[in-house]
């Protein structure tokens, strides 16, 4: 981990060399992203991007919000786009008008599919497959505080798709946020928890690490375009 994270400092620091004196603007944008349909909104801002300066190129990285971060201290990355909740102690963050809702994604043929909303007492004995993440877990079980004191979960998985893949194959239902893409083919119906529950998402950044000009002016006009949103 820590020759990654100084490797990942040396490159840093030899991107920013590159760029001085530099006409054009030029280098990589390293970007983590988390599953959501918050690329929907990301990707006018990138396309806008790359017309205005087309020597940047995106190296994307798609994960989960826990890898995405230990990819940000490493030096790896240096721009995520995660979900909440989140801890700010270590990064600047900038909040994206994107918000999704949770559920279950369920086979077609489970009883669960019937249902409008499901809400915590449903949920007794049902088989669940759940994100890889600390803080999810520990909210699912805030949220759902099952009667038994304990959910009932049979996988936990850091990919959206493989979830779906399983629960289509009979192991469970996939507790997901809405916005998420989900495979076709796995044939799930998505339905939302009740009461209600929100994700907020947020693009952040390392504190006291100094970003390269491509990644600084990418904050800068994500900045700009939910400025002009809210005008």
């Amino acid at each position: 981990s820590r020759v990654e994270q100084i490797l990942g400092e040396l490159n840093q620091a030899n991107r920013v060399v590159a760029e001085i004196n530099n006409a054009d603007l030029v280098g990589q944008v390293r970007l983590g992203c988390i599953e959501s349909r918050v690329v929907s909104f990301l990707v006018p801002i990138m396309t806008k991007f790359r017309q205005q300066h087309p020597h940047v190129q995106f190296d994307i990285y798609d994960a989960d919000g826990e890898e995405i971060k230990e990819r940000l201290d490493q030096g790896i990355l240096e721009i995520g786009i995660v979900s909440s909740p989140i801890s700010t102690a270590k990064y600047h963050s900038l909040r994206l008008p994107v918000t999704d809702r949770w559920g279950l994604a369920v086979p077609m043929g489970s009883p669960l599919a019937e249902k409008t909303v499901i809400t915590a007492d449903e949920l007794d004995n049902v088989s669940l497959i759940v994100p890889h993440r600390s803080l999810i877990l520990d909210e699912l079980q805030t949220w759902l505080h099952p009667q038994n004191g304990q959910l009932k979960i049979v996988a936990e998985t850091n990919l959206l798709s493989n979830a779906c893949y399983l629960a289509a194959g009979g192991m469970g239902s996939v507790v997901c946020i809405e916005g998420a893409p989900r495979p076709a083919d796995a044939k799930l119906k998505f339905i939302p928890l009740q009461p209600e529950h929100l994700q907020d998402s947020f693009l952040i950044w390392r504190k006291n690490v100094r970003l390269s000009e491509p990644a600084r002016l990418l904050i800068q006009t994500t900045q700009s375009t939910i400025d002009s949103q809210n005008e």
